[in-house]
C-alpha cells in the first residue's frame, strides 16, 4: 500500500474514532485501486463535527489552503513523497458555490465502503445527478456509468430532486436516466430553475461572482520561482525536479534559463565568446613573455582597460536580462503559468570587474522573484562537484550571493542529499502555491 493511501486511512480511522462524521463524496476510485491517479478528495463534514476535523487534519500534518471564493468550502493539503493530497471539505453538506442542494441527512444514510464512508446509493444519485447539471454542466462518463448502476428507490430520489430543481424536472431526469439518455438531458433548464427558485440563490450567486473575480487574479502576474547559487550547486537539477513535479500535479509552468550563457535576447553570445577567446590568448602570451602570475596588468590594454569594458558590457548585460524578463518570463507569468527560472539576474552580481555599487544599482531594476531559492554548500564540496573550477572563484561567489540575501529574501537550500534537498524545495513551494494561489 502507498504512503498515501496509508496516511488518508489513519486519517479517516481516526475521525471515526473522534465521533467525526463525515462522507467521501465522490472520485474515490484510487483509494480502492492504486492503479487509478490520485485525485482531490471532496469530501462533506457534519457542522456541528467541523472544528474536530480540523484539529485533526492539522495534527496528521494537512495545512489549510487559502480561502476559495465559495465560503462553505474548506481546504487542506499535504506533501506526502511526490503527491499532493489534498481535500476539499464542504461543511454541513453539499454545495454548489456556496448554495446547499443535500442537507445533513447524508450522514444518518452514509454507507461503508473499505475503510471510509460514502454517501448511500439513493444520496449518491442525488449528489452526481445536481453536480453534474450545476457544477459540470454536463454528464461525465464515469458518472454516467456510475449513475446507470445504483440500486435506487425511486421515491425517494424523485422526492430529493423535486426539493433542488421541480417535480417535473426531477421526473424528467429520473426517467432519461433511468432509460441511460443522457444525449437528451437539458442541462440549463433546471440549472436556471435552481438558481432562480430562490431569492436568496441568486443573492448568493451574485456575491458568489464577485468574489470569483477577485479569486481568479486576472491581471495579476503568476508565481516566478529563481533558483540561484555558485556553480556546483545543482541548479540545473533542481528546476528541472521541480518542473516535472509541478506538470505531474497538474501546474501549467514555464522554465526559462536566465543566465549568461545562452538564450540571449540581443546578439552578445557570439560577441561575448569572441572577447573571451581573444581575452585568454592574450593573458596566455603575457604570462609567457613575462613568467608573471598577475597577468591582467600587461594582456588587453592592462588592468584599467579591461574594468573598464567590463563596466561598460554589464549595463549591455542587464539589459539583455531585462528584455528576456519582459518579452520572455512576464508573459508567461500573465498566461497563468508558473514560471521557474534556472539563475535569475544573481549573474550580474557574478560579473569580475564591476564595481560592486554598480552590481547592487542594476540588480534594482528587476522585479523580485516570488520565491528565490538559494543552493549553496562550502567551496571545497563545491569544488569537488565542478573541478573546471577553482575553490577561491567559487568563495568569491559565495561571498557574493550573500549581498543578494536582503533583496530577494534568500530561501536557503545546503545541497548535502538530493533527495532531501528536492522534497525541501517541492515542500515550500507547494505550501506557498496552495496557500496563495490554488
Amino acid at each position: 500500500m502507498n504512503p498515501q493511501i496509508i496516511a488518508v486511512r489513519e486519517l479517516f480511522s481516526k475521525l471515526e474514532r473522534n465521533g467525526v462524521r463525515y462522507c467521501v463524496l465522490r472520485n474515490y476510485g484510487f483509494l480502492l485501486d492504486e492503479k487509478i491517479p490520485w485525485e482531490s478528495l471532496d469530501i462533506s463534514i457534519a457542522k456541528d463535527d467541523f472544528l474536530k476535523a480540523d484539529a485533526i487534519l492539522g495534527q496528521e500534518g494537512f495545512s489549510r489552503r487559502k480561502p476559495q471564493f465559495s465560503l462553505r468550502h474548506r481546504a487542506y493539503f499535504k506533501l506526502i513523497r511526490d503527491t499532493i493530497v489534498s481535500f476539499d471539505v464542504q461543511v454541513g453538506g453539499v454545495y454548489w458555490n456556496d448554495m446547499s442542494y443535500l442537507g445533513e441527512s447524508i450522514f444518518k444514510h452514509r454507507i461503508k465502503k473499505s475503510f471510509f464512508y460514502v454517501p448511500s446509493d439513493n444520496d449518491t444519485f442525488v449528489m452526481l445527478t445536481a453536480h453534474s447539471i450545476l457544477g459540470k454542466r454536463y454528464f461525465k462518463p464515469k458518472y454516467q456509468q456510475i449513475l446507470s448502476s445504483l440500486q435506487i428507490e425511486g421515491d425517494y430520489v424523485l422526492q430529493e430532486l423535486s426539493v433542488i430543481f421541480s417535480q417535473r424536472i426531477a421526473k424528467s431526469l429520473l426517467q432519461s436516466i433511468r432509460h441511460n439518455d443522457f444525449k437528451h438531458i437539458k442541462i440549463y433548464s433546471p440549472l436556471f430553475h435552481f438558481l432562480f427558485k430562490e431569492w436568496q440563490h441568486l443573492k448568493t450567486f451574485s456575491l458568489l461572482s464577485l468574489r470569483w473575480l477577485r479569486w481568479k487574479k486576472f491581471l495579476q502576474p503568476w508565481p516566478l520561482i529563481s533558483i540561484i547559487g555558485p556553480d556546483g550547486a545543482g541548479k540545473s537539477t533542481a528546476v528541472n525536479s521541480l518542473n516535472i513535479f509541478l506538470k505531474e500535479n497538474h501546474f501549467s509552468t514555464a522554465l526559462i534559463y536566465t543566465g549568461r550563457g545562452r538564450n540571449h535576447f540581443l546578439p552578445m553570445t557570439m560577441i561575448g565568446k569572441a572577447y573571451k577567446r581573444a581575452e585568454k590568448k592574450n593573458d596566455f602570451a603575457a604570462s609567457a613573455e613575462s613568467g608573471c602570475l598577475d597577468i591582467r596588468k600587461k594582456s588587453l590594454g592592462g588592468g584599467s582597460a579591461r574594468r573598464i569594458l567590463y563596466m561598460l558590457a554589464a549595463p549591455i548585460f542587464t539589459l539583455d536580462l531585462l528584455l528576456r524578463y519582459y518579452f520572455r518570463i512576464f508573459p508567461q507569468r500573465m498566461a497563468k503559468k508558473v514560471v521557474i527560472t534556472d539563475r535569475y539576474c544573481s549573474d550580474i552580481l557574478l560579473m569580475k570587474n564591476v564595481p560592486l555599487g554598480l552590481k547592487r544599482s542594476l540588480l534594482k531594476l528587476f522585479p523580485k522573484p516570488t520565491i528565490t531559492f538559494y543552493l549553496y554548500n562550502s567551496p571545497r564540496i563545491l569544488h569537488q562537484r565542478r573541478p573546471q573550477e577553482s575553490v577561491e572563484e567559487l568563495s568569491r561567489q559565495l561571498k557574493l550571493f550573500e549581498e543578494l540575501n536582503g533583496p530577494l529574501k534568500l530561501m536557503r537550500v545546503i545541497t548535502e542529499d538530493q533527495n532531501k534537498d528536492r522534497q525541501k524545495i517541492l515542500a515550500e513551494t507547494v505550501d506557498y502555491l496552495y496557500k496563495n494561489w490554488y
